[in-house]
């Protein structure tokens, strides 16, 4: 019974990582609805439509996990009792005729039968199956998993492939918490030659939000998934401007507004985000590269640099 415990996750693991999921998605709904043009009542529904679908499909995804997670704690119940059977020694015979008295109002059907063990066999594959996944999933974690099969190197991969299209290259920036400002403060002064540090562009994003609460209330949620109290939201602008707390969409948004520049993010998965492009045209946008998987602390930031130049963040940070 020991063994066939750990072949799948036990059941607060699942409900923390449905939590978790959850909260992407929100962040992910935040982008969203971000990304649509006030005025443009097409894109908007398009993209309710898309969140729609977005929910619906990880609330089925989510649902399907516990019923599979109840089917396997079910299977290996009973297969921690036909192991206490087996372990008599008793005569074949004598074990069929009890079986039939005590299930004699029962329809043994052989077909059933048979269907039942390959049913307890296909699930036992598929939790083999998905222990192995989490142990590939550690594995990438920790480094050690082949190139192959590295989330990390696919990503990086295809946002260089991305870059190499227009003709560009990576700008490495610190994964330090500031990733964010900074790659706006390089592309500002690549592309525009303005010079705002990380502080000042913390500051601005920070007034602006603060600002405009109304606009960005509904897109803050706290642990429980809520929507922030005043309180909390004071304590977010807060760690904006004081702290080095990750900048992600909303700050991005809001440098949009307050710089009136627009901001291209080009990411591995899905279409490039566009931000503030409606506003303030789509010539010389800031050019951002986002990674979900490629960076150890998390979501991270990089600037671009045309090729040909030097695209390392020391370098052109040591020329001021």
């Amino acid at each position: 019974m020991g063994d066939n415990s750990q072949l799948f996750c036990p059941y607060d693991e699942i409900i923390e990582r449905h939590r978790q999921e959850k909260k992407d998605l929100n962040a992910t709904i935040a982008k969203l609805r971000f990304s649509a043009p006030k005025n443009d009542k097409k894109k908007k529904k398009e993209i309710s439509a898309q969140i729609e679908m977005l929910e619906s499909d990880l609330k089925i995804k989510h649902d399907q996990e516990l019923k599979e997670w109840e089917a396997q704690s079910n299977n290996t119940t009973n297969d921690s009792s036909d192991h206490i059977v087996d372990n008599n020694d008793q005569d074949p015979l004598i074990d069929l005729n009890r079986s039939t008295s005590i299930n004699e109002n029962v329809n043994l059907n052989p077909l059933q039968t048979n269907s039942m063990q390959k049913i307890t066999k296909s699930q036992r594959r598929r939790e083999n199956k998905e222990r192995k996944e989490r142990e590939r999933l550690e594995r990438i974690k920790s480094g050690l998993i082949d190139d192959s099969e590295n989330t990390r190197l696919i990503e990086m991969k295809r946002i260089e492939s991305l870059l190499e299209e227009r003709n560009m290259s990576l700008c490495e920036i610190p994964s330090d918490g500031d990733c964010m400002y900074k790659a706006i403060e390089h592309q500002l002064r690549l592309t525009r030659n303005i010079d705002q540090t990380v502080d000042e562009l913390r500051s601005m994003a920070s007034d602006y939000i603060r600002q405009n609460k109304e606009d960005f209330l509904p897109f803050l949620l706290n642990e429980e998934n809520n929507v922030v109290t005043d309180q909390e939201f004071e304590v977010y602008c807060d760690k904006i401007a004081n702290t080095k707390t990750w900048g992600g969409h909303l700050e991005l948004k809001a440098l949009s507004n307050t710089l009136k520049v627009p901001i291209e993010i080009i990411q591995a998965e899905g279409t490039t985000i566009e931000i503030g492009f409606n506003e303030f045209g789509s010539s010389n946008p800031l050019i951002l590269c986002y990674f979900r998987h490629a960076y150890r602390m998390g979501e991270h930031y990089n600037s671009v640099m045309p090729n040909g130049d030097v695209a390392d963040e020391e370098e052109w940070h040591n020329t001021e």
